[in-house]
């Protein structure tokens, strides 16, 4: 199913037409979520745009009245499961440091902000949905320790299917983030996705930033987003959830430690 960016004014008379079934579609589940302000009427003005806001807010989601994929599933599914509507705004530095160990103190401090920053944009906003993302982000970040990939990069110099097209693109472009980032192909789109809601921060010209906060953790919650990873994490699929982040199984034990941790902590 399509889930398009609407913006103020979409489907105002003249203008993007065959976009209004999708914004009477969008309207619905704003009505449905409690917006009896706006009318289905497939014209995303300031009535529409004010209500988006509020939800943004209500759910966490970045403010801007711009609705995006990520808000479509949102409501999608909590129409779908109002039960699941959540009541606490992240998890607190102590289940962090529960779930990656005591040992990881002062990497979970680094990241606790980021993190629940990132949870809340990209609607990782249930307890099991925040178990499945951590228990990842722990196997792929050595327990927070790693948010910069420890090899050099070269391994991925020349590899056009990551876009590393100029000399210097492999180490350039490197593993960052608590889920990797890597190549400048990703490095484009992850900066695309920042310039859009308003981030002057050009991950492209400074890959470095991605491994500092919060961009570290904003990128795995991208990642998680892109991937459609709450949906699988709702179904409570680990070895589903593995493959999309990883490509395949490895490391499915400790993830499962940490993920068995997570659910305890978080009581999902």
């Amino acid at each position: 199913m399509d889930r398009p960016v609407i913006r103020l004014r979409d489907g105002f008379p003249g203008q993007n037409v065959d976009l209004r079934p999708d914004i009477r579609r969008f309207q619905r589940l704003m009505i449905a979520a409690g917006e009896r302000s706006v009318t289905a009427d497939g014209w995303f003005g300031t009535q529409s745009q004010s209500a988006a806001r509020r939800l943004q807010e209500r759910w966490g989601f970045f403010v801007d009245g711009i609705v995006r994929p990520a808000l479509w599933r949102w409501l999608e599914h909590m129409r779908d499961h109002p039960e699941q509507e959540p009541s606490a705004p992240g998890v607190t530095l102590d289940q962090l440091i529960a779930i990656v160990g005591q040992a990881r103190e002062q990497h979970a401090r680094r990241h606790i902000n980021g993190l629940n920053q990132a949870m809340t944009r990209y609607g990782v906003t249930t307890p099991l949905r925040r178990a499945h993302f951590l228990a990842q982000i722990a196997h792929e970040s050595g327990g927070l320790r790693w948010p910069e990939e420890l090899a050099s990069g070269e391994a991925y110099e020349g590899r056009t299917d990551l876009g590393n097209t100029q000399p210097g693109d492999g180490p350039r472009f490197k593993g960052r983030g608590l889920i990797q980032l890597t190549g400048r192909h990703n490095y484009q789109r992850y900066a695309a996705t920042l310039r859009s809601r308003g981030d002057t921060v050009d991950v492209e010209e400074d890959p470095h930033r991605v491994s500092e906060d919060p961009y570290a953790a904003d990128v795995a919650g991208w990642f998680w987003d892109l991937r459609g990873l709450n949906r699988l994490a709702d179904a409570d699929d680990l070895e589903a959830v593995t493959r999309r982040v990883n490509g395949g199984t490895r490391g499915i034990d400790e993830r499962e430690r940490y993920l068995t941790l997570a659910k305890q902590v978080l009581q999902a």
